[in-house]
């Protein structure tokens, strides 16, 4: 037979505060984590907490999907604050109950009823349906604004390389051969492997664009070709 005792230990709260939770409309799964908090926050005459899911589940007897759930709609609604810290959240009760917020209203679906005799449709049952956009189309949208990786600061640092790599992209547009997030990293890889190495990673890339190539290529260190005077010099063209 349960028997709690005041001597047991008890969680001090303001009566101002206990009326306003009895004047609020929350649901039963919304008073379960309340309490919870109130219980690992007042009942350790603390403001705040940490409270993991573990101690939530433990408390309430709810799944953590469902305390997510209720936490967001209790956030959402200024009943409670959370604060991130790290790897786990802190949470409390707001005091100010006058900026708390009532449930929004559920979402109601109306269904269209069939009628008979020349009594015309209402305009919201003949409207046209919205156009529906397959798997496929949905992903190629979110690639589009996803995008391609961003240069990394080795090689944003080059001075003119925005442009030239500007003109690598769309090089390989023309060519239909567009780049991938995938492929652009490991040319991001590569080329600043050669710049670490010495190379010019801008002339790399105009090389391969003027021959026509896909990917970019180290330059042969003992590849010569003559330029002004006759004077036997390196050249990038020749890889």
């Amino acid at each position: 037979m349960a028997s709690p005792q005041k001597e047991n230990g008890f969680t001090p709260i303001a009566h101002e505060l206990v009326e306003s939770f009895s004047r609020t409309y929350m649901s039963s799964q919304e008073s379960k984590v309340l309490w919870a908090i109130i219980r690992k926050t007042y009942g350790y005459q603390k403001p705040m907490d940490r409270i993991s899911f573990t101690q939530f589940e433990k408390m309430t007897g709810m799944n953590r999907w469902h305390i997510s759930n209720v936490i967001k709609r209790l956030v959402d609604r200024k009943i409670i604050t959370r604060h991130n810290e790290g790897h786990s959240f802190s949470y409390g009760i707001q005091k100010d109950y006058e900026l708390w917020c009532e449930p929004l209203p559920k979402k109601v679906t109306v269904q269209a009823i069939t009628q008979t005799g020349n009594t015309p449709l209402p305009k919201q049952v003949t409207k046209a349906l919205p156009k529906q956009v397959n798997t496929i189309d949905k992903n190629n949208i979110q690639k589009k604004k996803r995008g391609l990786p961003t240069l990394p600061n080795e090689l944003s640092e080059v001075e003119g390389f925005s442009e030239i790599w500007n003109d690598w992209v769309q090089y390989r547009k023309e060519i239909k051969k567009p780049l991938t997030s995938i492929a652009v990293k490991r040319q991001f890889n590569k080329l600043m492997k050669f710049k670490n190495n010495g190379h010019d990673v801008m002339e790399i890339v105009d090389t391969s664009i003027r021959r026509g190539w896909q990917d970019f290529f180290e330059p042969r260190e003992n590849t010569f070709s003559y330029r002004n005077n006759g004077h036997k010099e390196a050249h990038l063209d020749d890889y």
